[in-house]
């Protein structure tokens, strides 16, 4: 586990960093790693989708950096994390299945 990563160790750590097949034909290309786009991501990929993520970012977007998330949709209470690590490793869990 990581204490204080940058950017480019957590983005390496969930596999973010491939070289991308600029010659691959992909059914859905999504700009930004933000929780939307994750969970387009995860939907599309959930149905046989070959999804690609671009991100030059971190992952999460700004709810990857923030402590605290009123509005997040599914949760009605607010959302705490400690850190964006926590957070990221959450999203990391799911996008594993697909």
């Amino acid at each position: 586990m990581y204490l204080n990563p940058t950017n480019q160790e957590i983005a390496s750590y969930l596999g973010f960093n491939d070289t991308i097949d600029q010659t691959k034909v992909r059914d859905l290309v999504i700009i930004e790693a933000g929780p939307s786009g994750l969970a387009a991501a995860v939907y599309g990929a959930s149905e046989g989708l070959d999804v690609l993520v671009l991100e030059i970012g971190s992952p999460g977007g700004q709810a990857g950096s923030s402590s605290r998330i009123d509005n997040y949709l599914g949760f009605p209470i607010c959302i705490r994390t400690t850190s964006q690590v926590e957070h990221i490793f959450r999203y990391k869990s799911l996008v594993q299945r697909y």
